[in-house]
């Protein structure tokens, strides 16, 4: 699996399925943030 450009190993098929859950779920947050600050007019720093 590639995950932001570096390959990623996993012990077991198990492990990469919960990696890629969890990935779905943050990125899902995240973009939720920025839709969130974009309303508000916040832009982030950096």
């Amino acid at each position: 699996m590639v995950y932001q450009g570096k390959v990623v190993g996993f012990c077991n098929p198990g492990c990469r399925d919960k990696f890629e859950k969890a990935v779905t779920h943050f990125e899902a947050a995240f973009s939720l943030r920025d839709d969130a600050s974009l309303e508000l007019g916040i832009e982030e720093n950096g």
